[in-house]
């Protein structure tokens, strides 16, 4: 069934998109320095090659957004989704340790231990937040959300 994004999916959206955006400033940035710092320090560069290079930069700095971030950008503006209803096979639950804390001798300070939560539907592990692990037990009915063009997966939801 088709649906509108909500603001909450609207915004994991332009989470998504960070990636992309700062890939392509930094490429925009690096090329900038690279071309003013050769118009400074040559003196056979002339001013007409400088601004067709610029070009060039910015033009490949909007590609690589679009390529990064096309299909988000495409959900987006269509504002749809798609729900599909899923059986939860399974629940899991395991003990885990945040990489790089406490100190490497043993007794003086451990690791900062939680414990994360799993789903498990079609034989996949999705792993969620504690609140949607309490929501649903083994066996039961799940709303899974999807993006409607790029299939991005947008969470879990409680079956109506």
């Amino acid at each position: 069934m088709i649906m509108h994004l909500s603001e909450k999916d609207k915004n994991l959206l332009k989470e998504e998109m960070r990636f992309g955006i700062t890939v392509a400033l930094l490429f925009l940035g690096i090329g900038l320095f690279i071309g003013l710092t050769c118009y400074v320090f040559s003196t056979q560069i002339a001013l007409w090659m400088l601004v067709v290079f610029y070009v060039l930069i910015v033009l490949a700095s909007f590609a690589i957004y679009g390529m990064f971030n096309r299909k988000r950008t495409i959900d987006l503006f269509r504002d749809r989704k798609r729900r599909v209803t899923v059986t939860v096979q399974d629940k899991l639950e395991a003990p885990s340790a945040e990489a790089g804390s406490g100190m490497p001798l043993p007794g003086i300070l451990g690791m900062n231990r939680y414990n994360v939560y799993w789903l498990v539907v079609e034989n996949v592990c999705y792993m969620v937040d504690k609140d949607i692990y309490d929501l649903f037990e083994a066996g039961g009915k799940a709303e899974m959300h999807y993006t409607d063009y790029g299939n991005n997966f947008l969470g879990f939801y409680k079956s109506e």
